[in-house]
């Protein structure tokens, strides 16, 4: 707690500003066009210094990458509208290819906000705001990641790197100060963009889609974790993420509630269901059990056991421990029996100290040679015995 503290006084005033300055603050034209939310530290810290020159690559690039947006936002309105899927004879077709459409669709629709804000982004890089002073990089101001918004595995991820500015306004006034009640969250979202109930049908839907995610991630994850299955979860949840966003924006544009699900209609209402069946699934499936932890702490070639795997010291991987050491200790004697007395040449024990060390036990000295043995001679590999 004291470091989400720490962070709400970094955007803290120690004093109330002069007037003349806080309508300054208020009316500045880089946060007139949508955006993005800019703090009165940030401001003033802005205005007190003068704007560097190595800003305007960072403005070009952001500007150009607006325009582009718009463009493919216009392109996308060319070819289909939102009418075309309130039709009823969009049914006729596959549900794959409705489903591909909708989603090409809904990103040339979300072009429009890219655009819009990589555009406002470009303004206030241009009059100084947005540097970093740790990394030296002007991203500071960006609005919006666009290819981890399109490309994440949850839905956590998609809302962090989507409005990012006014995202953290909502973390830090909402979401740390309500007990960290994500649903309440959207709900304040949904009713500062206004009171048509297709915004908070959106909401709902996202959500829900980020619950459903916290099961998935803790329930399912675990098991394919480090496995063949894990590419396979990991693309399953970024187009959960993708399609989510694509029905929430179908909602949001379409206003009402019966323009909403006339379009959901058309579509089987199958991302919804799909939602709800994942849901129930993942919340009677038992959450897997954690694995013992089997961490070793070396010092000068000492391997000592952690308390965790104390408590399993009588499970079936310690007695095969025990196994395969006594196996060793009879190899070892067996090669010692059998060494050339001209070259008694004691065997390498790294293998052993290796598996000792996956199955966090202790390795037993090797066994000391007779008095009167001779030692190897420096360089000689004559006798070398090896496991």
């Amino acid at each position: 707690m004291a470091r989400l503290y720490q962070r709400r006084q970094s955007r803290a005033i120690s004093a109330l500003p002069p007037l003349f300055d806080y309508y300054a603050y208020m009316f500045h034209f880089t946060g007139l066009l949508g955006g993005p939310t800019i703090y009165y530290t940030e401001y003033e810290d802005v205005m007190s210094k003068p704007a560097k020159r190595e800003r305007y690559p960072a403005v070009l690039r952001t500007l150009l990458t607006g325009m582009m947006a718009f463009a493919l936002f216009g392109a996308t309105c060319q070819w289909h509208s939102l009418d075309d899927f309130l039709d009823p004879s969009i049914r006729e077709k596959s549900l794959f290819s409705r489903l591909i459409v909708l989603y090409v669709f809904m990103l040339g629709m979300r072009c429009k906000y890219y655009g819009l804000w990589k555009l406002g982004e470009s303004m206030c890089l241009l009059n100084g705001f947005g540097e970093n002073e740790k990394t030296h990089e002007w991203s500071n101001m960006s609005n919006v990641d666009i290819m981890g918004f399109e490309f994440a595995t949850n839905y956590s991820t998609t809302a962090r790197t989507w409005n990012c500015r006014i995202q953290q306004w909502l973390q830090y006034c909402i979401y740390e100060r309500s007990n960290f009640n994500q649903f309440l969250v959207f709900m304040v979202s949904a009713f500062w963009h206004g009171f048509y109930p297709g915004y908070y049908i959106g909401f709902s839907l996202a959500s829900f889609m980020t619950h459903v995610g916290r099961l998935a991630y803790k329930k399912v994850w675990p098991r394919v974790e480090g496995t063949a299955y894990q590419s396979v979860f990991k693309m399953a949840m970024m187009m959960l993420c993708a399609y989510t966003n694509s029905w929430m924006l179908i909602a949001h544009m379409s206003y009402t509630v019966s323009r909403t699900m006339q379009i959901w209609r058309n579509f089987d209402f199958v991302h919804p269901v799909l939602l709800v069946v994942l849901c129930v699934l993942f919340t009677v499936m038992p959450t897997p059990k954690k694995k013992a932890d089997c961490c070793v702490c070396c010092k000068q070639g000492n391997v000592k056991l952690t308390s965790a795997f104390y408590s399993t010291r009588h499970s079936i991987l310690w007695r095969f421990s025990d196994f395969t050491s006594i196996l060793w200790h009879v190899r070892k004697r067996h090669q010692w029996n059998q060494r050339d007395p001209e070259n008694p040449l004691q065997p390498s024990n790294s293998l052993h100290r290796q598996r000792c060390r996956i199955f966090s036990v202790s390795f037993p000295e090797d066994p000391k040679p007779p008095p009167d043995a001779k030692a190897p001679q420096t360089g000689s590999v004559a006798g070398r015995v090896d496991l």
